[in-house]
């Protein structure tokens, strides 16, 4: 599930200079720079949610792209106010709290406005003030522009950069005028010109809120705390520990091997997702591996099925919309994933299904139950599920939030996904996987914490039956199993 994107607009209050007399009026600098940019159409990848909006303004795009590389820099332990709040745009609220912002743009305009001829200093700035206010509040063509499309922004930003773990899925979003300035006013004529600035600003802290999850600041309290940049690099100690033993070639073997790992690390929530913690939605949840209540939910085993697919460069969309069963049982709003094969089609992959909450009660805070599957690995939208039952009927899409704009989403219920779904060849895939954990000297973590002897056996489709210290206890174990893998290659089990 998704949080639904937050905005508002807060006016800070607008200064305006009122620039030395000079006969009967007052002259300024033009501070006028250009208007901003004019939206263009963007080819659609599918690859990125910003390449799926019709049209958007370039600055938007240009943001993003900023955007992500301050994320790459925290994650290569450097410091920017995506960690760090303080070192972003400061600026101050009409209610005197100060807050600390990223700067999307900037909107330059020039406005004429009247106001009674011979007013004092102040008296023309009372109304050059309320001219502003009402520019902005009545939304002119930039604002009303950046409106428009800032919800999607958003959301690009988190679904593009699952691995920004430690951002929360809202940011508030501001307007600042306090750089308009008067240009010229005649106190005669009652005639003037504002050189309007506004900057567009999204909230990352003040002193009372923090768009950085508790879990990763010093201390998980409201306020400006300091980052733990410790997280960092156990997320990124993780990320290299599942590629060392990741298949280096063959893409359908990596993304099998993405889903075994998740599934076999981590265990859904077993809080009420409402109650829990919020980074039960994070990559950082499914790729430390966690179980129990503070094991990930639908959004987090996306998130990082996402970020592992992205670092292999794997064509990879997280996708959103709801989820039921069979033809009788409602819906409930769920994330997955999308992914692009070598024949250029993509398939559908579910990796929160292929870990289902097993019924037995001693097993569902455990990372390994012995429920998890491959099932939902690489399906097309019509493959069968159920009897006149479809993945595409199992998985509709949705953005799972209404928006008046929604016409400018090319993608907001459409699918990539083909028809019909990747024919996998379970027994090269399996023998891939045990090659490169063969090649691996690094210790095995769970479920992989066995000698490289033991036998991990799957069934032809698939599935995971478990991990045996002998042949005879295999055998026991899985009578009369039939054809099965073991450690990537076919026996009979009889």
């Amino acid at each position: 599930m998704r949080r639904t994107v937050t905005l508002f607009v807060i006016l800070l209050f607008v200064f305006l200079q009122v620039p030395a007399q000079s006969g009967t009026g007052f002259a300024y600098e033009d501070i006028t720079s250009g208007l901003s940019s004019v939206p263009v159409e963007r080819p659609d990848s599918g690859y990125r949610w910003i390449d799926r909006i019709e049209y958007i303004p370039d600055y938007m795009v240009e943001f993003h792209k900023t955007y992500g590389e301050m994320v790459r820099e925290v994650l290569d332990g450097g410091q920017n106010c995506l960690s760090n709040p303080l070192l972003g745009e400061k600026a101050k609220m009409s209610n005197g709290v100060e807050s600390y912002s990223l700067k999307v743009t900037t909107f330059y305009d020039t406005v004429s406005f009247t106001f009674r001829a011979g007013s004092t200093e102040r008296q023309i700035k009372a109304v050059a003030n309320n001219v502003v206010t009402d520019y902005v509040i009545n939304q002119s063509y930039d604002v009303s522009e950046a409106n428009m499309f800032v919800d999607y922004l958003i959301m690009s930003l988190h679904y593009d950069y699952p691995e920004a773990f430690w951002i929360n899925t809202s940011f508030p979003l501001f307007f600042d005028p306090s750089g308009s300035k008067i240009i010229y006013a005649d106190q005669k004529t009652g005639n003037g010109l504002i050189a309007i600035e506004i900057k567009m600003l999204l909230q990352l802290a003040d002193d009372s809120s923090d768009n950085r999850f508790g879990e990763f600041l010093e201390e998980a309290v409201i306020g400006m705390q300091d980052f733990r940049y410790e997280s960092v690099t156990a997320f990124n100690d993780s990320i290299d520990s599942i590629l060392a033993r990741c298949p280096s070639t063959d893409r359908c073997a990596q993304i099998v091997y993405f889903n075994d790992w998740l599934t076999k690390h981590n265990g859904y929530c077993t809080d009420n997702p409402v109650t829990a913690t919020p980074t039960i939605r994070s990559s950082y949840s499914a790729i430390s591996g966690r179980s129990g209540d503070n094991g990930p939910v639908c959004e987090g085993y996306a998130r990082a099925f996402k970020t592992l697919c992205d670092r292999v460069g794997i064509p990879c969309i997280v996708v959103t919309g709801y989820a039921r069963q069979n033809n009788i049982s409602s819906t409930e709003l769920h994330m997955w994933n999308e992914v692009q094969m070598e024949n250029d089609y993509w398939y559908a992959v579910d990796v929160t299904w292929n870990d289902p909450v097993p019924f037995e009660t001693d097993l569902r805070k455990k990372a390994v139950s012995g429920y998890e599957n491959v099932t939902w690995l690489l399906k097309g939208k019509r493959d069968n599920i159920g009897q006149n039952f479809t993945f595409g009927d199992s998985h509709p899409n949705s953005l799972t939030w209404q928006t008046e704009n929604s016409i400018y989403w090319s993608y907001s219920i459409k699918s990539l996904i083909v028809n019909t779904g990747y024919d996998i060849d379970w027994e090269k895939v399996w023998a891939d996987i045990e090659n490169a954990r063969n090649d691996d000297n690094s210790v095995y973590d769970i479920p992989y914490d066995v000698r490289p002897e033991y036998l991990r056996a799957y069934s032809i489709d698939g599935r995971y039956l478990g991990t045996f210290s002998s042949v005879d206890g295999m055998c026991r174990i899985l009578k009369d199993a039939g054809t099965v893998i073991v450690n990537g290659k076919k026996m009979y089990i009889k």
